[in-house]
């Protein structure tokens, strides 16, 4: 399945949503809270997030972007954006 965003990543599978879930618990504990609303309950979104990168000629999405996956607060929608790169979550990017 495409990316309906026009990014050229597929959808994070279950394999990959449980592995980012499991690096997050991992850093910020089994039952991390929301700093926002102070819930427990988080979802990794469907697709990953490029920033934009500014150069001294505007933004772009070009090879220097860094794809991030998306933790969501299920109460408030509070995002953490976390880099796949660090992260080891997509192997070759």
């Amino acid at each position: 399945m495409a990316n309906p965003h026009g990014l050229p990543f597929p959808p994070l599978t279950a394999n990959q949503k449980d592995a980012a879930l499991a690096w997050f618990h991992s850093k910020a504990g089994q039952h991390p809270k929301c700093h926002l609303c102070k819930a427990g309950s988080f979802t990794v979104a469907d697709y990953l997030s490029v920033p934009p990168v500014s150069s001294g000629q505007g933004a772009s999405f070009g090879p220097m972007a860094y794809p991030q996956y998306m933790i969501i607060c299920d109460d408030c929608g509070n995002t953490l954006f976390i880099d796949t790169r660090t992260t080891g979550l997509i192997a070759g990017l």
